[in-house]
């Protein structure tokens, strides 16, 4: 009884909420559910902010409103605060976000007894907020949960600092103006680390397609048309991960909401909003860099590339079958890429079987993906795609006809004039048929199980079958020039 008496006794716990309590900013979250709603206002945000941040929060609180629940919250903080409030201790959350924001937060996790945020004419930051917690206090002690430079002001008024950051600097700065210091090291993976994978390099396995031009030329003994081919995958990987960037931070909500993709670096709050699109801007200037020493007509596939992705990952990827389309073709263009980086031209042959076969994976990604919502929560829908349970028959069958038409498409081109242009002994070619329908029966076999991962592109590359079906392959069309 008497520990208690003792723990109510304790001044009160004042907690900020960005980068502290919340891994992430609310300021750049909100901004991000602004543009992905209204991407026209991006001409505004600039004249919102030279007004201050406290007026360009209140334009966002109009416009916005943030789902707090899925905010990734510091299990560490968390854990600690929790314990304090079990021990009777006043908790006040404070923020410069949003007063909206702020209420909304502290009624979600049920642990404070007063929230303070910022107004339109109000941002507590540093002094502001040292001035509202002194108020709020009575001018009695307190004890402050911070994480930034711009606590430090709080901290030396404060009768305990506690630092929720892994910066040193900080640390001893606190502790050279603090009476008393306390920290709580974050819990999170080495930051260069969660920058790569953000990248997703292991997506990069795709633009492989783009030495597509030379093989099928018979080409790949041709130096440099194989350097223009590298350069242009190292140009659509550049502009892969920089789209990919972009996709997560314009699907934070939905990735929150998921399984696996809550652990994306950007949906788990590893890394910054504002360092993500620092990211992209930089992964473009780096593409577009390459392209200077490639064929015009390759820049400008890969800006319509990067046009199309950057339509499918804000807009198009909620559009019914559209996006499986589009998915498709963006595949069948890094083909044409290929070409246009080495000045060889893509038959239509091979366009018509790359778009057939990138189609049916397009489709089995979709299914695998209400495959696991079906495993998860039963009947329902994807969220931001147009797609619900009950469609999983149709996909199933879209997408076996897919892979078999681009099984036709083989046949069609060993029976046809042009195939004698290429290869000297084309009827081995038909050995390719059986490999490339067991190879796509296979992988939609294994939808239909539930297996599939819910990329089959990385399922591909994980996959030995897939290797060794793709070797002989390789080795039969070798034989056949």
């Amino acid at each position: 009884m008497s520990e208690l008496k003792t723990a109510i006794q304790q001044p009160p716990l004042y907690i900020d909420l960005d980068n502290t309590l919340s891994k992430t900013n609310t300021l750049h979250e909100a901004t991000l559910g602004l543009l992905r709603t209204k991407p026209w206002y991006l001409f505004w945000l600039p004249f919102w902010l030279l007004r201050g941040q406290a007026y360009l929060w209140q334009r966002l609180s109009e416009h916005v409103s943030l789902n707090v629940a899925l905010l990734p919250y510091r299990p560490e903080v968390l854990a600690f605060l929790k314990q304090e409030y079990e021990a009777g201790r006043e908790l006040v959350l404070i923020s410069g976000s949003h007063h909206t924001v702020v209420s909304n937060v502290a009624q979600h996790l049920a642990l404070f007894h007063d929230a303070l945020g910022s107004t339109e004419s109000v941002h507590l930051v540093s002094e502001r907020k040292l001035a509202a917690i002194t108020e709020h206090a009575q001018q009695q002690p307190f004890d402050y949960i911070g994480d930034s430079r711009h606590d430090l002001p709080i901290w030396q008024a404060s009768r305990k600092a506690i630092v929720v950051s892994g910066s040193n600097s900080l640390w001893q700065q606190a502790q050279k103006l603090a009476p008393a210091t306390e920290r709580i090291k974050p819990i999170q993976p080495p930051y260069l680390k969660a920058i790569f994978k953000a990248m997703r390099p292991h997506q990069w396995a795709k633009n492989l397609l783009l030495f597509a031009a030379v093989f099928l030329s018979h080409q790949f003994t041709q130096l440099p048309l194989v350097l223009n081919s590298a350069l242009g995958f190292l140009a659509f990987s550049l502009c892969g991960s920089a789209v990919y960037v972009i996709n997560d931070l314009a699907d934070l909500e939905a990735d929150r909401l998921h399984t696996k993709k809550r652990k994306r670096p950007f949906a788990a709050g590893d890394v910054s909003a504002l360092t993500g699109a620092m990211l992209a801007v930089l992964l473009l200037a780096g593409a577009t860099t390459v392209t200077l020493v490639l064929p015009k007509d390759f820049a400008l596939v890969l800006a319509g590339y990067f046009v199309l992705t950057l339509l499918y990952s804000v807009y198009l990827k909620e559009k019914l079958l559209i996006d499986v389309f589009l998915l498709g073709g963006l595949f069948t263009i890094r083909v044409w890429a290929g070409g246009a980086c080495t000045g060889i031209a893509i038959s239509h042959w091979a366009l018509a079987f790359f778009m057939c076969l990138f189609l049916s994976l397009a489709l089995a990604k979709r299914y695998s993906e209400l495959a696991s919502t079906v495993a998860e929560r039963g009947e329902g829908a994807l969220h931001r795609r147009n797609y619900r349970t009950s469609d999983m028959q149709f996909l199933l069958s879209l997408g076996c006809s897919s892979a078999l038409i681009s099984m036709l498409v083989v046949t069609l081109y060993i029976n046809s004039a042009d195939v004698v242009r290429y290869y000297r002994r084309p009827s081995l070619l038909w050995l390719i048929c059986p490999l490339l329908g067991y190879w796509s029966s296979r992988l939609w076999l294994i939808a239909a199980r539930g297996r599939l991962d819910e990329d089959p592109v990385l399922f591909t590359i994980k996959d030995k079958v897939s290797y060794l079906t793709g070797s002989i392959i390789a080795l039969i069309v070798l034989l056949a020039i």
